[in-house]
Order: C-alpha cells, then sequence, then structure tokens
C-alpha cells in the first residue's frame, strides 16, 4: 500500500540577484550570475506553480538580493544610487507569482541592504501571502497537524544591526576575542591564522543568542507534548558535515546541543543555505542536514520536498542535488 503524502514545499536560497555583470568572488573560487539569478527565480516559481499537488509553501532560505545593491562595495559603488529596493521588488515580483504562501529567512545579504526596521516595513507592504520579518525574525508555523516548522534568525547576534544593540555589542565582543584580524585597520582577509572551527568567528557570520536559544528550547518542549515532528529553517548551517566551518553560525554547537537535547526524537530536518556549494550530512542523533545550493553559483538550482511519516524525499531541479532522508536511522 502506497503511502500518503503528508505535505509538499518548495525551496530556494542564496539567490543573490543584482543588475550587474557576472564576477568571482572575493576568494576567486565561484564564478556568480547576479542577473541570471532573477530568471532562475521565475523557473523555480513556474516549477512550483506546476506540481501535482502544489506545494503547502515555499521557503526561501536567505540571501534573496546581494549585498552590493546597498551602493557600498562592489559593482554597487557605481551606483548612482542604492538598488536595494528596486532589486528587492523585482525578486519578490516573480516570488509573488508563487501559488503558494513563502516564507522568508534572514541571512546576510539582507542586512547589508536594510536594517532590521526596514525588513519588517518591506514585509508589512506585501501581499499578505509573504512572511518575511516577524518582530524578532524568528518565528513558527505548521503546515500540517502533525508537524512544525521553525525559522530561525542566525543574526540575533551579528554586527549587521544597530550598534546599540544588544546583538551587535555582543557580536563584537565575541570577533574581538576569537579573531585577531577583525579589529585590524583595512584588514580584508578575515580569515588569515583561523583553523578548522574558529573559522565561523568572521564578520558575515552570526548567531542566535541566549534569548532566541531559549525560545528554540520553549517551542521544541511545545512540539514535543504535541507531538509533532520538526523542520529548522535558517541562514547558517549548524553542522560542518553539510557545509563548511567558514560558514556555521556562532553558537552552532549551543543550538547543535538544544535540537539533541530537547528534540532528539522529533527533529527531523535542518534546512540551510550560506554555503553555495550546499551539502548533506545525518548527524549521530539522526538529523538531516541539507545546505541548498545556490542558483548564483549554480544556474537552474532549487526544488521541492515531499514529506512522509517515515521519510523526506529531496527532489533537486537543475543542478540541484537529490536525497532520501529516512526518519528513525541512528535514532
Amino acid at each position: 500500500m502506497e503511502e500518503t503524502l503528508m505535505f509538499r514545499f518548495g525551496f530556494i536560497s542564496d539567490i543573490q540577484y543584482a543588475d550587474i555583470d557576472d564576477a568571482m568572488n572575493f576568494s576567486k573560487t565561484e564564478h556568480r550570475g547576479y542577473r541570471d539569478a532573477l530568471h532562475h527565480v521565475k523557473k523555480a516559481v513556474s516549477f512550483w506553480n506546476s506540481q501535482v499537488p502544489l506545494p503547502a509553501f515555499v521557503v526561501q532560505v536567505g540571501d534573496i538580493i546581494d549585498g552590493q545593491n546597498s551602493g557600498t562595495y562592489g559593482q554597487g559603488v557605481s551606483f548612482s544610487a542604492p538598488q536595494s529596493n528596486a532589486a528587492f521588488l523585482r525578486v519578490i515580483a516573480q516570488l509573488e507569482k508563487s501559488m503558494a504562501p513563502v516564507y522568508h529567512v534572514i541571512g546576510n545579504h539582507e542586512l547589508y541592504n536594510f536594517s532590521w526596521q526596514e525588513l519588517r516595513a518591506l514585509g508589512n507592504r506585501m501581499d499578505g501571502r509573504h512572511t518575511i520579518a516577524k518582530e524578532e525574525m524568528f518565528f513558527s508555523f505548521r503546515p500540517h497537524k502533525a508537524w512544525c516548522c521553525i525559522v530561525l534568525n542566525s543574526y540575533a547576534v551579528s554586527i549587521m544591526q544597530d550598534e546599540k544593540s544588544e546583538g551587535y555589542a555582543e557580536a563584537h565582543r565575541i570577533l574581538s576575542q576569537r579573531n585577531n584580524n577583525f579589529l585590524s585597520q583595512g584588514k580584508k582577509d578575515y580569515f588569515e591564522g583561523l583553523v578548522g572551527r574558529e573559522r565561523r568567528f568572521v564578520p558575515f557570520n552570526g548567531g542566535l543568542g541566549e534569548k532566541q536559544c531559549r525560545w528554540l528550547k520553549n517551542e521544541l518542549a511545545t512540539c514535543r507534548r504535541l507531538g509533532e515532528k520538526v523542520l529548522i529553517f535558517v541562514h547558517n548551517p549548524l553542522h560542518a558535515g553539510a557545509a563548511s566551518d567558514k560558514n556555521l553560525a556562532f553558537d552552532d554547537d549551543v543550538v547543535m546541543e538544544i535540537l539533541h537535547e530537547h528534540g532528539a526524537e522529533n527533529v527531523m530536518g535542518v534546512f540551510a543555505g550560506h554555503y553555495h556549494r550546499g551539502g548533506y550530512v545525518q548527524d549521530e542523533e539522526g538529523i538531516h542536514h541539507l545546505t541548498i545550493q545556490s542558483p548564483l553559483t549554480h544556474g537552474e538550482c532549487f526544488g521541492f520536498v515531499d514529506v512522509y511519516s517515515n521519510r523526506m524525499e529531496i527532489h533537486g531541479q537543475g543542478a540541484h542535488r537529490s536525497h532520501i532522508c529516512h526518519f528513525g536511522v541512528n535514532r
């Protein structure tokens, strides 16, 4: 007897659209197609809308536009004025064609372009089918009676916010203590001298912080009491096996301890972005970690996930890899 599909959702991450020429990244390891990224969003929406059944929702896992739109670095310095709003609305105009509601995770490039207050204002101006920023930028929703989806903000502790905020102060303290390059004037290579997991302590990463971690514990406790399975969405990966030490959240170890201690039986998967090459690993407690590949660097690259009671089937489109993730293994 064929098992019943519980729900389906679409995914895309690290679009980083900008109306600028293709270029290599800072380390010369990635070719980035900034204009083509918008074309891939159009294809993704058309693909999701063609599925039967339709996705229950779509999740954009951060970095919807590139930071160069802000006009503060790279090709953006030649702009006559910042292009952040124009670029953002071009991508949103395509995502609004999705027949499923769209949830947005906050990445570092959103914060290069907008303040947190501006992001909330942009969310409020949308058509009601997008969720881009709650007050704290972390929240949960339930696409099915037996499932909870938790969206985390891995930049609650970061230097990409008001310098008077607690999150900025904490990030500045962490980076000053863990990265000798951080306070060096004119320093461009923040990784110099860092090895292993210490490489996560660079300015373009961030962390959840104590307040959000307490909230996460409580949310997982509620899910456990209700007998719900859980999916996590966050921009910074939480497991190096699915990404790189360079891209992990500052407090990934703390968050993973919470997931293992408070969600060992019901957290099924963590979906992240940030590391454009993507990756997959199942950790020692059986949680599946998928880092989504980027259309900025991989061209046509997105997909959908079919969720059953005993597994997830990750269907990659274009260059995105596919996986079958069975629940209960290693638990």
